[in-house]
Order: C-alpha cells, then structure tokens, then sequence
C-alpha cells in the first residue's frame, strides 16, 4: 500500500478486509480487498478529516460510511463493492449499523440537545420509522440479532442488556452493574460468537464512576438461547477481548 494504514475491518465472513488510508489529513483512501486472493475488488478517495464504517452483515457488498469534515458536519455514504463505487445518503445521525440486507438502524438522539438515552430509529427506502417501547445509549448489530443497552427502569446503576432479533422483538436479556463517564456510560468489552450465540462481556462485579472505581472485573460468558451463565476469569483487567 502507497501509505500507512489508519484502520482496517475484516467482514464478518471474512472474505474480504478494508482498508483506510489517509493521502492527506484531510482525505481518506477505502480499498476492499479479498482475503483469499488480496485482489482488489473496490478503492474510493473521500474528503474527510475522519470516518467512521460499519460492514452489512447480511449483504457484504454493502459498507455504511460517514465522512467527517474538520468542523463534524458529515456526509454519509453506502458503498457497494458489487458496483466498485459508492452512494451519498442523507441520513439524520452520523453513527448507524445495518439492521438487515437494506435498512439502517441507529438511536434517534436530539442533535441540538444531546439527551443519555435514545430510541431507535430505522431507515429504509420508505423512510424514517422511531421504534417505540425503548431507550438506550448504545447497540450493536450482528447478522442475526441486535443488542442494546439501557438502564434498568429508574436504577442509573444497573445497565440493562437486551438482544432483539431482526423484527427488534426482545429474546433475551440480562442486567449487570456499569461505570458512569462524564455525561453517560462507560462500554464495556465484549465479544459475540453467532456459531455458538454467546456473548461475552467483561462485567464489573459493582457499578461505579470511572476513574475511581477499583472493584475489579470479570469476564462473563452468555448463551442468548439457553441464558446460562458463567464466570470465565475472576479479577482481570478491563481491557478488549
């Protein structure tokens, strides 16, 4: 590659990487590459003092874009690897995941002025749907269910998990104690293994506010079908998976 690599995503079959460069401070250079074979199968120039992506994973041809300016006004973008170029969207938040093949989901928050919580919010080809019946501060979509986190009812303490399935009807979840940052939460590492529907979590053992908080941690595992628990590691450090 001409020049250094910023970031890089493998796709969640993995059969294809991503690759940002950067050219200048103030462009970004995408390429996707074949992992089998390293050919080159798309490669685009965006104006952008950051960005941000997410991969389909129910459609891999597909990667949600949002290209950052210096003053965080952005522009949004579908590529599509199938085509080798990419589609502006005009889309009301900078930070969404793919729901399925063709939606985009992401929390509905208030731009001018930010809340702690935020329901969700589709967007599809016939518009713009608010999912009503929650709120929360962060999710992640994987290619067969949704996770969200919330708190629990009027406990600020108490996190509360939730895994929805591609309808966004509720099919599991879990409560644990969470760290307060600043204006919100702190996320906490975590893994998911589709093959084996478990979710792995580094969990505080008591909530707390970051920074001062020393009750340690432990590594979790979750089986979203059955709800077994168990505790992997006792007493280790907060960091990634």
């Amino acid at each position: 590659l001409e020049f250094s690599i910023i970031s890089t995503m493998i796709s969640p079959s993995r059969e294809f990487i991503f690759i940002h460069t950067a050219p200048s401070p103030y462009e970004a250079n995408l390429k996707v590459f074949r992992t089998d074979t390293f050919a080159e199968v798309y490669n685009e120039n965006f104006e952008s003092s950051e960005i941000v992506y997410t991969w389909n994973g129910n459609d891999e041809s597909k990667i949600f874009v949002t290209a950052f300016n210096k003053d965080w006004t952005y522009s949004s973008y579908v590529i599509r690897t199938d085509l080798k170029e990419s589609q502006r969207v005009e889309i009301s938040q900078p930070f969404a995941e793919w729901l399925d093949e063709n939606r985009l989901l992401m929390l509905n928050w208030d731009l001018e002025s930010p809340d702690i919580l935020a329901p969700f919010l589709i967007s599809s080809d016939s518009g713009l749907e608010i999912v009503d019946g929650g709120e929360y501060y962060f999710f992640k979509s994987w290619s067969d269910l949704v996770l969200s986190i919330g708190i629990k009812g009027e406990d600020f303490n108490t996190a509360q998990y939730t895994f929805f399935n591609k309808n966004l009807e509720p099919i599991y979840s879990f409560h644990a104690p969470h760290i307060a940052q600043y204006s919100g939460w702190m996320i906490p590492h975590f893994d998911y293994l589709p093959e084996l529907k478990d979710f792995i979590l580094v969990e505080p053992y008591k909530s707390g506010e970051i920074g001062v908080y020393t009750g340690g941690y432990k590594l979790v595992k979750r089986n979203i079908e059955s709800g077994h628990e168990e505790i992997i590691l006792e007493k280790i450090e907060n960091q990634p998976i």
